[in-house]
């Protein structure tokens, strides 16, 4: 499962978007990207939000601008 999130951090001012993959990889993007693009780089997994262990349904749509 890929689970994204928005960051803004001193360390990544510039990096908008903040990609986890199982196991610990982390991907900073510093552009918005399409949650079809992540699916299709990262087949049989999901995009979703960091609170999707809370509530299963929080599910990001393919066409859904990160």
């Amino acid at each position: 499962m890929v689970i994204s999130s928005s960051i803004c951090t001193k360390s990544t001012k510039n990096m908008l978007l903040k990609i986890v993959h199982p196991g610990g990889h982390m991907e900073l993007h510093d552009k918005s990207v399409l949650a079809a693009e992540v699916m299709l780089c990262n087949p049989r997994c999901i995009v979703a939000y960091p609170y999707v262990f809370r509530q299963p349904w929080a599910i990001v749509s393919p066409d859904t601008m990160l």
